[in-house]
């Protein structure tokens, strides 16, 4: 049994020093925010114990895709092998 999950961090901060908006009213710029880049985390464990029952990939990357996905999970499965 592998259990799998992941997540997308995005850092952002805020630059106080431009954009007002009166309260009730929308804002319809831009806000004062400076992106930064986006980090994708997936992270796995296993059912055995041992070297090979933690795994971890971190990438900057706009998210998680099939592809992205698909390497990491046969990346997992040749470090413990098929069904023992």
């Amino acid at each position: 049994m592998i259990d799998l999950d992941e997540a997308g961090i995005k850092a952002t901060h805020p630059n106080r020093k431009i954009g007002k908006g009166v309260k009730g009213v929308r804002v319809r710029e831009d806000g004062p925010y400076g992106h930064d880049s986006k980090l994708t985390l997936l992270m796995a464990v296993t059912g055995r114990p041992g070297p090979n029952d933690r795994f971890v990939r971190l990438e900057e990357r706009p998210g998680t895709d099939v592809i992205f996905l698909y390497n990491f999970v046969d990346s997992i499965i040749e470090s413990i092998g098929l069904g023992t």
